[in-house]
């Protein structure tokens, strides 16, 4: 959340950990506990699911892109 806000991007810790548990279930993250100054911790990492769904949605992105400039003539 902090790493988050730091770029501008406003998220309630309320909405992003449900949300990390359910990419987590779907295996589109994986992630790691680990003791840091001694507080348990969860690290959240983009597994290789994840990567596949990634480029998929980039790929599909930009067809959309393509397809909305093809409409005002910026091809």
């Amino acid at each position: 959340v902090k790493t988050l806000g730091e770029r501008n991007f406003s998220i309630d810790e309320n909405t992003l950990y449900p949300l990390l548990r359910r990419l987590e279930e779907r295996e589109i993250l994986s992630s790691e506990r680990r003791v840091e100054e001694n507080k348990p911790r969860k690290y959240y990492f983009i597994s290789e699911t994840g990567r596949q769904v990634r480029k998929e949605l980039l790929r599909i992105w930009n067809e959309q892109e393509q397809l909305l400039k093809s409409f005002v003539g910026e091809e």
